[in-house]
């Protein structure tokens, strides 16, 4: 039975009703709304007259577009990319890519480093890539804000991070895979454990053998650069404290999924990465495009040691950052 509001292809005749639209061409007419609305910005009245139909059944079309998935209507913190600082700061960093965002009125610098962030995750994985994720507040609402990827391998980078109110890591994942259409590789341990004999032993386990030997297939790699220091980095934060004080008297500057490195780059294994359930440094350094977010003038230092260890090649930051590492540069 034909839906009421369906819009008919012919006026009634001789006392005939008109004839309605069949289902599947209700829904190409939908589309050609739907096309003619969005992307040729016209109005529902010039798109009533030229489908023959009215106002109100053109605004119908339009909800039965939404409805079938084909409308994705995309909706982004305020901000916008400054292409003048991006250049300084790729020049001062000699990275392949910086990508710097200015936030406004009451959105979070993290907010717009995410969104910039979505888009170019977005513009860069292609059908078919293996993509890594490691947990962060910026992969957080990156996640929140992307709305496509192409039909991908979604692989954990680290164990599972989780913090109070925020969404742990294998979530992240499962979330990516959702929008991709592609399949997860989630690791269920976590990334620092007790000792390097538990973490050695879940690494052999299969599920997550499986996620760590996807690593050297990344395609592409979304990590975010932590400042060791409080509120710097969720390591620091959850580290105990003779590892902090330890690891401040051996120069550790900043980390990239639990691995520490100091000011000039150099990583410091001695000091957790035998806890490590994740990628290495090394295999971070081997990932083509590695997108890597920093955010806040206090990163700054971090954000130098990590570009010097050439563990950055795109950056995404915001401004405080930026103008606080050309100060430093």
């Amino acid at each position: 039975m034909a839906r009421r509001g369906r819009p008919p292809v012919a006026p009634a005749d001789a006392g005939q009703p008109a004839r309605h639209l069949s289902e599947d061409e209700e829904l190409a007419l939908a589309l050609q709304v739907a096309r003619a609305y969005y992307l040729d910005d016209e109005s529902k009245v010039a798109i009533a007259d030229r489908f023959g139909i009215t106002r109100f059944q053109a605004a119908r079309l339009l909800t039965v577009a939404r409805e079938a998935g084909m409308v994705h209507i995309d909706v982004r913190p305020p901000g916008g990319v400054d292409h003048d600082l991006s250049a300084r700061l790729q020049s001062a960093l000699g990275v392949r890519r910086a990508v710097v965002v200015s936030s406004l009125g009451a959105v979070t610098p993290l907010e717009v480093v995410a969104g910039a962030l979505a888009r170019e995750v977005a513009d860069v994985v292609s059908a078919g890539d293996v993509v890594g994720l490691a947990w962060s507040r910026a992969t957080i609402s990156m996640i929140n804000q992307l709305t496509h990827l192409e039909p991908c391998s979604l692989v954990q980078l680290g164990g599972h991070v989780e913090i109070a109110g925020l969404p742990g890591t294998v979530e992240i994942v499962r979330r990516a895979a959702e929008i991709s259409g592609g399949t997860a590789y989630p690791i269920y341990a976590p990334l620092v454990v007790q000792d390097a004999h538990t973490a050695a032993s879940l690494r052999t386990q299969p599920a997550i053998s499986a996620a760590l030997e996807m690593f050297s297939r990344l395609e592409v790699a979304v990590v975010s650069i932590g400042g060791w220091m409080p509120s710097g980095s969720t390591i620091f934060d959850s580290s105990p404290e003779p590892l902090r004080r330890r690891a401040a008297e051996e120069g550790v500057v900043g980390e990239i999924s639990g691995r520490l490195f100091d000011r000039n780059g150099q990583p410091l294994p001695h000091l957790l990465d035998d806890q490590i359930v994740g990628i290495s440094l090394d295999e971070l350094r081997r990932v083509p495009q590695l997108l890597v977010t920093s955010y806040g003038a206090h990163r700054a230092d971090a954000t130098l040691a990590a570009a010097r260890s050439g563990l950055v090649k795109t950056l995404v930051a915001d401004r405080a950052l930026a103008e606080a590492v050309l100060d430093r540069a």
